[in-house]
């Protein structure tokens, strides 16, 4: 069974803030567990996917790319 989580109820303590990436554009941050490791995927494969998401007719709710 899936568990669906809504990110502005989850708990963020222990989250530390990671070094703003230099190519990611002003103001994004990238946030962590204090032994967590950076995510792998580029924060513009992310937005590409984002993009093509856009264009599909999808119902409502939150989507998570585990790959991101």
């Amino acid at each position: 069974m899936h568990t669906v989580l809504d990110p502005s109820l989850v708990d963020d303590e222990g989250l530390t803030e990671q070094a703003q990436d230099k190519t990611a554009p002003r103001g994004m941050l990238f946030y962590h567990a204090k032994d967590g490791q950076p995510l792998s995927t580029p924060w513009q494969v992310a937005t590409a996917r984002s993009m093509m998401l856009s264009q599909c007719d999808l119902a409502e709710g939150l989507i998570v790319d585990c790959a991101c």
